[in-house]
């Protein structure tokens, strides 16, 4: 597939004019990916990293999996199962991305790519840079109100998306709201967790707290450089990524 063929595969809309001014630099891109949601099948994910990886000089693919024990105990698992429940997914994410990192770049060493290009807990967690970052997620959720309301709708939007017959009582917000402010540094300043002078987060969808987030409407905002697109599959992806492997 050619460089051309693979930025067509999706369109990139930014959220704000900041955020259109990152993507324009083409410095560094951010793919998000979620546990726990069939959208990111192996076909559709190998078009993703070829899309990122033919738009920006660098790029890194985000998977917030560890994190995901906090959306299970809010379904209502004991946190023992929970925990396992999570590594399990994270297990068969990382072989998803690892395969579509493998099948979009046959002529790269796979094994290499994943390990340089995933930033899964076990590599996020301990840096500093993005402890840092965590803390100041954590010091506005604790004592803004408006700031933690817009955490708590984000952790409600994100459980709606699940079948579960649990309660979605306070306390099941307050720990769902766990996941959310883990994913939030990397809103916020994978400038800086990474290393680069601009970066852009890409997910297909957008909610309410990402617009007023890059509109700067909450007392945290994201830094100098960063930014949000919305990716939007430009006609059948899937067919497109299957017909480029082919020999």
């Amino acid at each position: 597939m050619s460089v051309a063929d693979a930025t067509a595969l999706y369109d990139a809309r930014p959220l704000t004019p900041g955020c259109a001014e990152a993507l324009a630099t083409r410095r560094h891109g951010l793919l998000g990916v979620s546990p726990f949601n069939s959208w990111f099948s192996v076909s559709r994910l190998t078009s993703l990293v070829r899309w990122v990886d033919a738009t920006f000089e660098s790029w890194h693919v985000f998977v917030p999996d560890e994190p995901a024990r906090y959306t299970l105990e809010a379904l209502g698992y004991a946190p023992e199962r929970a925990a396992h429940k999570a590594r399990r997914q994270a297990n068969w994410l990382h072989n998803k991305v690892r395969r579509a990192i493998e099948q979009a770049f046959p002529e790269r060493d796979p094994t290499g790519q994943s390990e340089a290009r995933v930033l899964g807990a076990a590599r996020f967690a301990p840096d500093p840079r993005y402890r840092e970052a965590a803390e100041r997620v954590r010091k506005a959720y604790d004592t803004d109100p408006t700031f933690r309301a817009a955490c708590l709708d984000a952790s409600a939007w994100a459980l709606e998306s699940h079948t579960c017959d649990t309660p979605r009582t306070s306390r099941a917000l307050e720990t769902a709201a766990h996941y959310f402010l883990a994913e939030i540094p990397f809103f916020a300043e994978t400038v800086h967790i990474v290393g680069v002078e601009a970066s852009v987060f890409c997910y297909h969808q957008t909610i309410p707290f990402l617009e007023h987030f890059y509109s700067g409407e909450l007392s945290l905002g994201p830094a100098p450089g960063q930014g949000f697109v919305r990716l939007e599959a430009a006609g059948d992806v899937e067919a497109a990524t299957a017909a480029a492997a082919r020999p």
